[in-house]
């Protein structure tokens, strides 16, 4: 005769199989996260080289976050990338057709952004900065270019690093960053609005 599972057996079973599961789900859900932060960085480090095409096209000039009245940096910068699904970030939901941000602001409040911090802001609203040289950033492998977008007060901006809600944790409490010279990174959100890297956001590069 089979013998059959009491409820007391079964029980045993059913727990066991929760607890494991319970053990795996975190692992299984940071392996996705991973990989999606993977997906992400290689969108970043396309968009970085599309920039430098960009750069090479118009005498060295990077875009500013907006260009010639109300284009935004990401538009400039679609014929260069190829997909404009480059520009969505796998671990960020949003509306927004560009979920990456430019990295423009300066640091000190002045009008002119690029000439006091970053890549510059031009806009008919709001006409601060200008266009910046490759050749005017003495770090290019540091200087941060572009990232994930920011969260708070969402648009296609990443900083200025000294309001640290402006820097984003899309990836495992981090975010994906392009650089000058076109590589991308990822980096924990603590080490990109720690005060002693904040030459990374300046083209002074101090």
């Amino acid at each position: 005769m089979r013998k059959l599972f009491t409820l007391i057996e079964l029980l045993v079973v059913i727990a066991i199989i929760a607890i494991l599961a319970a053990m795996l789900l975190p692992a299984l859900s940071k392996a996705r996260e991973k990989a999606r932060s993977i997906s992400c960085t290689s969108n970043v480090k396309q968009i970085t080289l599309g920039a430098n095409m960009y750069s090479d096209d118009y005498k060295d000039f990077l875009p500013c976050a907006w260009m010639n009245d109300t284009i935004e940096w990401s538009t400039l910068l679609n014929a260069y990338v190829g997909d404009i699904k480059i520009f969505n970030c796998p671990s960020y939901v949003s509306t927004m057709a560009n979920e990456y941000g430019w990295n423009y602001h300066s640091y000190n409040g002045s009008a002119d952004y690029a000439a006091n911090g970053a890549l510059g802001f031009k806009h008919p609203a709001d006409p601060r900065g200008g266009p910046v040289k490759r050749l005017s950033i003495p770090h290019p492998s540091e200087m941060i270019m572009m990232g994930d977008c920011r969260q708070s007060s969402p648009g296609p901006y990443i900083g200025p690093v000294v309001t640290t809600s402006f820097v984003p944790k899309h990836h495992n409490d981090g975010c994906n960053v392009g650089h000058i010279d076109g590589h991308a990174s990822w980096n924990k959100w603590a080490t990109l609005v720690s005060p002693g890297n904040y030459r990374w956001w300046k083209k002074t590069g101090i």
